[in-house]
Formats: structure tokens, sequence, C-alpha cells
């Protein structure tokens, strides 16, 4: 029986292979995201950046390959006419106490098939993970998109360390084209987490948009004025959406109310039935709410384009003192229905 060094104990020293049993004990079985195969020209095909868990041959773990640019890989020539082959496309982890060789890293490769008239797929090598199976018609120059099928094991992102991180939205969407609903991810340009949400990604709990107006408005009365700011947000079904607004004003309006609007996918104005703001006053001041509600009219898809806007009215006159302090509307997911 062996008792190995408990990992990160102070002054602990073990084998990295006792290290990649963590990382085992995360992901046991091989799982991806990102590095998806696709065609580049003639016989090499690109893989995306991602990231890939490996388990090991010799069962200690499993070991974790990262990459964050596009990497080539080139597939041997085609066999003669009359025959056909199968190649697959690895993330290959090599280490000394792997494979006995001097490598410590990984590589994306391939494995070359053989060639038939009826091919079979080639076997996937110990401490690898295929990505993508080939298929390599006979006298072929190049390989078509047709020919590429995806075998990526799911199942990296959405783990326990709450998602797969991309430096930004174009990364992520080539990294991981077609991600499960359910899946988290975060960019980091923009600090946002994502998730993914009947099929399209949308930031749970977060500022979907925020726009400010910044201009004098005179004599505004009983009928009202809606502010020229808008704020588009694409929204998944069965969302509840929360709009805050914020106005400065003086003037002789006894009874100031706020209220927002909204359009979807450029279709008739709605005004939400519940009011930002109001309040009884003839000396002027700062109004401020917030109302949430369920989106309602959306596409089953999730791509419709909510378009909300802000407006204000009153008994008497007031002037909106916006080039002294801005008023603004802001739009922020409240959740599932």
């Amino acid at each position: 029986m062996t008792r190995y060094t408990p990992l990160w104990e102070q002054q602990g020293s073990y084998a990295a292979s006792v290290d990649r049993r963590l990382i085992g004990s995360i992901w046991p079985s091989a799982a991806s995201v990102g590095c998806a195969v696709t065609v580049s020209s003639g016989m090499t095909v690109n893989v995306a950046a991602g990231q890939v868990s490996v388990p090991t041959g010799n069962n200690t773990g499993s070991v974790l390959c990262a990459s964050d640019a596009v990497e080539p890989v080139t597939l041997a020539a085609a066999p003669g006419s009359g025959t056909n082959r199968y190649d697959l496309v690895i993330c290959q982890a090599r280490g000394n106490d792997l494979d006995g060789g001097s490598n410590n890293d990984f590589i994306f490769t391939t494995v070359t098939g053989t060639a038939a008239a009826s091919p079979t797929v080639p076997a996937t090598p110990a401490n690898a993970v295929a990505l993508a199976q080939i298929y390599v018609p006979g006298g072929s120059a190049s390989v078509t998109a047709g020919n590429i099928s995806d075998v990526r094991p799911a199942g990296l992102a959405g783990s326990a360390f709450g998602g797969a991180i991309f430096a930004n939205v174009a990364a992520r969407n080539a990294a991981w084209p077609n991600p499960p609903n359910g899946a988290t991810c975060i960019t980091v340009d923009t600090n946002t987490e994502w998730q993914r949400i009947n099929g399209v990604w949308y930031p749970p709990f977060q500022l979907l948009a925020r726009v400010t107006h910044n201009t004098l408005v005179s004599g505004v009365g009983s009928g009202g004025f809606d502010f020229n700011i808008t704020g588009n947000v694409a929204m998944p079904v069965a969302r509840r959406v929360r709009v805050i607004g914020a106005l400065n004003y003086d003037g002789s309006g006894t009874f100031v109310f706020s209220y927002a609007k909204y359009t979807i996918d450029g279709g008739s104005l709605v005004t939400i039935n519940d009011r930002l703001g109001q309040q009884n006053a003839n000396v002027g001041g700062r109004l401020s709410g917030d109302v949430s509600f369920l989106c309602t009219g959306v596409k089953a898809d999730g791509t419709s384009v909510m378009t909300f806007r802000m407006g204000v009215a009153c008994t008497g006159t007031i002037n909106l003192q916006h080039a002294l302090q801005e008023g603004w509307l802001e739009v922020w997911d409240a959740g599932a229905a």
C-alpha cells in the first residue's frame, strides 16, 4: 500500500502523477471544451483554441491540456484511387512516466488509418483523446468539411471551476460553436459571465444595457416626453427584466412620474403598466425608480431584440436638467419566470 503526500501541504513534495489525481477526480473520463476541428487548406485542418482533459494510460489521473490559439494539423497524403482511409485528429499528452519519452507536453496530431476499399476507424492511442474523425477518399487532394466528424467529448465547461474562460466573445464562439443549454463561461475582456439558455448565450442577473440623456429639455407637461435614448437587448424566452431609471428636473410640476416603454423586434411600442417612479413636488429634484416584468412575445429561439426607452410626464410644467446631471436608463436581467 502507498500513502501519497497530501496535495498542497506546506513543504510537501510529490510527483506530477500525484497532482494529476486531482484533475482525474474532477474529470475521470475524457472531456473537452473548444478544440473544434475545421478545414484549413489541402490536407491541413485547424484545431480551435480550447481545453482537453486526457485520462492517463498509467491510471494516475488526467492531464489538462490547454491551448489559446488555432493550431494547424496536417494529414498524410490520401491513398491512391480505389482505396479510402479514416484518420483521427487527437490531443496527445506526453510525459516520461506516460510513454517513456523525453517530452513533457501535449500535441495535436493525427492517427493515420489503414487504406482499404472498406476502411475502419483506427484506435485512439493511450494518453490521447480523439477530437475528430476524418474520411480521406482515395486520390483526394484536400479535406472537405463534410468528411469531418466531430467526436470531441463534452463535459469540461460548466465543471467544478464554474465554466470555461475565454478572452472575448469571438474566441468563445470559435472555440465552442455548439455548447449545450446550461453551459456557462466567462469572457475576460468585459468580465461577463454567460449561460446558454434556449440556444443563446445570455448574461443572467447582469446589466444588459445602460443609456444616458445629457441635454436640457424645457416645457415638459401632461403630454409627456419620451427620452431620445434606447437600449437594445437580445432576449431569450421566459425571462424577467428589471428596468431602472433616473431623471433630474425643476419647474412647477406638482405630480411627476416616469415610465418605461419597449418594443419587440420593431413591433408596437408597449408602455409598462407600473411606473418607474412618481412624486408630488413643485420644487424639482431627482426622480428615480425601477420596475420588473416578464418578457412576453419573444421568439422561441431566443433571438428577439427588445428596445427600451424612458419617458416622463407631469401636471404643470417641468424642465429636464440633464445638461447639469444626466438622466439614465438601465436594463437588468431579473431571472427566470
